[in-house]
């Protein structure tokens, strides 16, 4: 389902990840652990194209560079060249941690954000039922703000939020 061989990050002269290999198949869970510093968030978001759209746009780095190398493959198909919203409508999405949902809009409209590139309400209305089911109480609190949910109720908003592809 997931393969990612030789992966290597580096920015500027810091290198971040080094040759990484991982493959995850179909119904598998994996976990990544490791201190605070190893690679862990740079990995998923090689994984899901971020790192090449912070380099392709010169984020987050006044000066140097950002290298990138190995490949990574999504369902038996490439994706190492693809835009971080092409690999998200092709099921692979990234949830960063700390929640941060919009936390002055309603939990209907965080999801509603994170299916902003669906063109089809009827697959919209899938996937929010898909985040209702697995997640009941944000049916249920569909209008409050957000940001006056708790810790807990912000992270499945988060996650459901990156369900919504």
């Amino acid at each position: 389902m997931l393969e990612v061989k030789n992966l290597s990050v580096s920015y500027d002269t810091a290198t971040i990840l080094s040759d990484v290999s991982l493959r995850v198949s179909e119904k598998e869970l994996v976990g990544l652990v490791g201190p605070n510093g190893a690679g862990k968030t740079t990995l998923l978001r090689a994984i899901t194209g971020l790192v090449k759209w912070e380099r392709d746009n010169k984020r987050g780095m006044r000066q140097g560079r950002i290298a990138i190398e190995g490949s990574v493959t999504f369902m038996g198909e490439s994706i190492d060249n693809l835009p971080p919203h092409l690999i998200a409508r092709r099921g692979l999405a990234h949830c960063p941690e700390r929640r941060r949902p919009f936390t002055e809009m309603t939990v209907y409209e965080n999801l509603l954000a994170g299916g902003y590139l669906l063109n089809d309400k009827a697959t919209f209305n899938r996937l929010i039922e898909e985040v209702y089911a697995l997640f009941p109480v944000l049916k249920s609190r569909a209008k409050q703000i957000s940001g006056t949910m708790s810790g807990g109720e912000q992270q499945m908003l988060a996650i459901g939020r990156a369900m919504m592809f």
